[in-house]
């Protein structure tokens, strides 16, 4: 039985510290080790989806990143960023949101809330129309859909499968998008964690999140998805620049809120834990809210840092 990382060893090689070569873990349940990169982030057998034909499909998605990714890096390091860069990165964030564990949660928690949402509108359909349906013991049906007892389970592989399916759309997304490629200049680098492409709100208010996605402890790339009507020869221009302590620290904060089990970074630093202890319960949530008109609802979702509920 294979071990699948959902975090790529080329991403985490990244963060190893150069003195020891090994990745400096911080796990939320308060424990800390020092590890290699192939002992962390990996899942047994975690590629497989059996919604396909060819379980593993998606390792012949990720062969056409990882190999690539050392390169990108060097290319970024020389603050060089061109369309195959923004291609390779754009494509291994686009993995990270459709098939990491975190995205596998999010999305799960996102279709059951929404099956919960119609199940009395799915009653009244069936009452209204189940001759024409030709539905088996419509009343049965019913009666399950309105039950409170009975909650709505939705298998995360199937979930994870319709993600696999987006993933070149939002990759897409994501390439046409503009950059801010950041520069971290301080002794405070840039740490990541086991869900590094993170939701990132300029503005508490505001409703599109950006890209938090830090590739090594000096470098990290925001990213501001564009409308999906914007026309394909659209291409905003993207942008270099170094960033000051403060908002270092505010990024690494938002790191450590969205990790699910681990905070890794390239040094020991004495910072660190007490900052992953304060967000221990802190992790990404699907946000949802149900909104109420006179002929039908919406349902919004949103994925934010917060508390675990």
């Amino acid at each position: 039985m294979p071990r699948d990382h959902y975090i790529a060893q080329t991403y985490l090689k990244e963060f190893i510290d150069s003195q020891t070569g090994m990745v400096h873990v911080h796990q939320k349940s308060g424990q800390y080790h020092p590890a290699r990169t192939r002992d962390i982030c990996f899942e047994m057998d975690g590629s497989n989806n059996s919604y396909f034909s060819e379980p593993r499909i998606i390792e012949e998605y990720l062969r056409v990143f990882e190999p690539r990714w050392t390169g990108c890096v060097a290319a970024l390091q020389e603050r060089r960023l061109d369309a195959e860069i923004k291609y390779i990165i754009s494509g291994y964030i686009a993995f990270l949101r459709a098939c990491n564990p975190t995205a596998r949660r999010l999305q799960q928690a996102n279709m059951e809330f929404i099956l919960e949402s119609i199940r009395p509108y799915e009653a009244r359909n069936i009452v209204a129309n189940h001759a024409q349906r030709d539905i088996e013991n419509p009343a049965e049906l019913v009666s399950a859909l309105l039950d409170p007892r009975l909650r709505m389970e939705v298998d995360s592989e199937y979930t994870t499968a319709i993600g696999m399916q987006n993933l070149i759309a939002s990759q897409k997304i994501y390439f046409r998008s503009p950059w801010m490629v950041v520069y971290n200049e301080t002794d405070n680098p840039f740490i990541t964690c086991d869900f590094p492409a993170t939701y990132w709100y300029f503005r508490e208010n505001y409703h599109i999140a950006n890209v938090h996605f830090p590739i090594t402890p000096n470098i990290a790339i925001h990213i501001m998805p564009a409308p999906h009507d914007i026309a394909d020869e659209i291409i905003p221009p993207d942008q270099y620049g170094a960033t000051e302590r403060r908002r270092i620290k505010m990024f690494n904060r938002l790191v450590a809120q969205s990790a699910e089990k681990f905070v890794i970074s390239n040094k020991r630093e004495p910072w660190l834990p007490p900052l992953v202890s304060k967000y221990r319960n802190w992790r990404t949530e699907s946000i949802h809210q149900h909104l109420y008109t006179p002929d039908g609802s919406y349902i919004i979702n949103q994925l934010r840092v917060r508390e675990r509920q």
